[in-house]
């Protein structure tokens, strides 16, 4: 009996352990700004392109603040999203698009859409 309350306390530890490197990484990487964001889209959705469709559900391109943040917390998003927002929106115009949040691969979705027209 002494052996499973071990195994069970060493598994509860280890569970905790992990559970709480889980918060600091998420944490971690929405105290980065812009490049935590990227990173977060990255790894939730396996590319910044696929994490921009989960944010731009209209499909218009770009994103005034309110829609930017509904979405940014439908993703489980935990950053600060008013000063990610401010990082993007450089320019002051009111919205976002795929370009602010990865230029190059703004660069190539614009290509891209160009040369479908062509």
């Amino acid at each position: 009996e002494m052996v499973h309350r071990r195994r069970a306390m060493a598994k509860a530890s280890k569970m905790y352990g992990k559970q709480e490197r889980d918060e600091n990484d998420a944490g971690h990487l929405s105290s980065k700004g812009v490049q935590g964001f990227r990173q977060f889209l990255q790894g939730r959705f396996g590319s910044i392109l696929a994490g921009w469709r989960a944010l731009d559900k209209a499909r218009s391109g770009r994103l005034c603040f309110g829609d930017f943040c509904q979405a940014c917390r439908s993703m489980g998003y935990g950053g600060n999203v008013q000063r990610l927002w401010k990082e993007l929106d450089a320019n002051c115009n009111g919205m976002v698009s795929i370009v602010e949040v990865d230029p190059e691969v703004g660069l190539y979705v614009g290509k891209f859409k160009v040369a479908l027209l062509n």
